[in-house]
């Protein structure tokens, strides 16, 4: 070590010698700050995840939708006669298709506010 970089240490030595307050005054800001990034950066991460898991449960949701529509209305339906098409409303006695519908249903939703959009 130099003389240069000893007289610096004793320099900062003796501040933190003769004000111990400064010290913790440091210290205490220092981690008041890390505690702050870590919590920001947790609190981003769990609205991430719960984003992603209510999307997956929208999903999953709309999939089931469609399911039981194609199920219980569509095959029933075709057996009488009746049509299903993307352009539904063009035609006489037609319903729409799965997909038509879910995203009729998603769009629905969106209106409301805080509601999903497709």
């Amino acid at each position: 070590m130099t003389d240069k970089e000893m007289k610096t240490a004793n320099v900062i030595g003796g501040l933190f010698e003769r004000h111990p307050v400064l010290w913790i005054l440091i210290l205490g800001v220092l981690g008041v700050s890390a505690i702050a990034v870590y919590l920001a950066n947790a609190t981003e991460n769990l609205v991430q995840a719960v984003a992603l898991e209510y999307a997956e449960l929208y999903s999953e949701a709309i999939e089931e939708f469609r399911t039981v529509y194609t199920a219980e209305v569509v095959a029933p339906l075709r057996q009488q006669g009746i049509e299903v098409s993307h352009d539904y409303m063009e035609k006489e006695h037609a319903i729409p298709l799965p997909a038509t519908l879910s995203m009729i249903l998603g769009r629905r939703i969106g209106e409301h506010e805080g509601g999903a959009e497709t």
